[in-house]
């Protein structure tokens, strides 16, 4: 299959036996609380971008779509990760010098990443608009048709994760909590499909 559609886990002995996702189709990473779900979706989520960064596939962005934490927290997740520097030292404030220009240098960087995060502000919390899914479609379309003072991109949705599942808000009255949750992972294999981009769920498992 093509590579750039193509798309593997991204872990030698899982991809041995894994076939790589293929636009529209639509994956659950199913863990119980505190297990790794997201930690395995940023890891994932990482990996493509830098591959599509390190091939040059400009036209193409990773959206990582979380319910769980503030976009701000993601951030500092992916600069740990490149930088070695440990989040909770960032989150303390109590790094070094060196340590701080590794993280400054990273934050220069960090937008040539194509991974974008769509969620809620720590920043801009006071506003925290409904994130359901007819307004992340919206955005998706919007990301698909970026304009930048007359400076279009024609970007294409590579990849979308979603963190996760059961705390996406219900829309129109379900009959109950089940039905509701079936229906958004109904509209999300529908995004897929819309935007021909695989789409990885987390699922709480009891």
């Amino acid at each position: 299959s093509n590579r750039n559609e193509g798309v593997p886990f991204g872990v030698p002995n899982v991809d041995a036996d894994f076939l790589p996702l293929l636009p529209g189709e639509l994956l659950t990473l199913i863990a119980r609380p505190s297990q790794g779900k997201t930690a395995h979706m940023i890891r994932w989520a990482r990996h493509r971008a830098r591959y599509l960064q390190e091939n040059q596939i400009s036209n193409r962005v990773v959206i990582y779509l979380t319910y769980e934490q503030h976009a701000e927290e993601l951030h500092a997740f992916i600069a740990a990760a490149e930088t070695g520097v440990p989040v909770d030292m960032m989150a303390r404030g109590t790094l070094d010098d060196a340590q701080i220009e590794l993280v400054r240098d990273y934050g220069v960087r960090r937008p040539a990443l194509p991974l974008w995060f769509v969620g809620h502000s720590q920043e801009r919390r006071k506003k925290r608009p409904r994130i359901d899914l007819t307004s992340v479609e919206a955005s998706l379309r919007r990301i698909e048709n970026w304009d930048n003072d007359g400076a279009r991109r024609d970007l294409k949705i590579d990849m979308l994760f979603v963190d996760y599942l059961q705390r996406i808000p219900m829309e129109g009255n379900p009959e109950s909590k089940m039905i509701g949750i079936d229906n958004n992972l109904n509209r999300l294999k529908d995004l897929g499909l819309e935007f021909a981009c695989p789409v990885v769920v987390g699922v709480q498992a009891k």
